[in-house]
């Protein structure tokens, strides 16, 4: 099992849930070693930039 200690996380905003699920299965295939998280908005996403530190963001 993976775990963010051990994995990359990724912050993917995009306002469309089919996107985001999209983005979600795509990661889990073609880059199991980063953790995508989400946010559908900037208020969101600059929420979660004060939380956790993201290495990349989409």
């Amino acid at each position: 099992m993976k775990t963010l200690s051990t994995t990359t996380p990724v912050l993917i905003v995009d306002d469309d849930e089919d996107d985001r699920w999209l983005m979600g299965q795509a990661f889990k295939v073609a880059c199991p070693q980063l953790t995508p998280m989400f946010a559908k908005d900037g208020e969101e996403a600059v929420d979660s930039l004060q939380v956790l530190p993201f290495r990349y963001l989409f």
